[in-house]
């Protein structure tokens, strides 16, 4: 064989191991999985349809969180699932997120609303509140000249509290511990509830009615300032 016909061969050799080395990178590197990302804030229990983005990311990436992370050949059942916690812009949307998809999710009463408070542990009864719950919303505020400790609402339903789910061998798992819980009221309570929640000092705090207890009560509302004095 002629040294030139060799150094054909030569350079087409090369050129086969080039590619075969570019595409064993490529699939070391697994492609892209495509997953979804919050373009703006959601709160329960609303959807997060018209509020999201699809993203790519590294497959090797996401071989860790395939427990974890939807992707889009479970659009349909993302976008039309109410959220169960506040979603933030940005945010890479999880099965956590996710109401779980066996539940018909809250029933609101027409005329009436959902509205989300921040609740702690000792503010949500150590978390003994569940979805179906009567409660009654506290808080501490400013009042004239002093702080004073007020009911601002009673007796209402809870719809949902931030249990969070993941999927996992086909089973979603359920969270104790909450940090949102989702009432049932009118327009005008969710504009109180708005208000209070720029001006409350220390969160809002729930108070467990037993069942069947919806009696609205009077209460004089107690001074901060008088705790040293009883």
């Amino acid at each position: 064989m002629k040294p030139r016909q060799l150094f054909v061969i030569a350079i087409g050799l090369g050129l086969v191991a080039v590619a075969i080395l570019q595409v064993e990178a490529w699939r070391s590197r697994g492609g892209t999985v495509q997953v979804f990302r919050a373009t703006r804030t959601v709160q329960p229990p609303n959807t997060l349809k018209g509020a999201y983005e699809i993203v790519g990311i590294p497959a090797n990436s996401y071989a860790g969180m395939t427990s974890q992370v939807p992707t889009t050949e479970l659009e349909r059942w993302v976008t039309s699932t109410p959220v169960v916690r506040v979603v933030r812009p940005g945010e890479t949307i999880t099965f956590d997120v996710l109401q779980k998809s066996a539940a018909p999710g809250p029933q609101i009463a027409p005329g009436m609303r959902a509205m989300g408070i921040e609740v702690q542990a000792a503010g949500a009864v150590g978390y003994l509140v569940r979805p179906g719950d009567f409660v009654d919303v506290l808080a501490t505020v400013p009042d004239q000249t002093m702080l004073v400790s007020k009911h601002v609402l009673q007796a209402k339903r809870v719809l949902a509290v931030d249990q969070q789910y993941r999927l996992e061998d086909s089973a979603f798992l359920q969270r104790s511990t909450y940090s949102t819980v989702s009432l049932e009221v009118t327009p005008a309570e969710a504009e109180i509830l708005e208000a209070y929640r720029g001006i409350v000092r220390s969160g809002f705090s729930l108070s467990l009615r037993g069942r069947g207890d919806l009696q609205q009560v009077t209460t004089p509302s107690f001074p901060v300032s008088e705790l040293g004095k009883r």
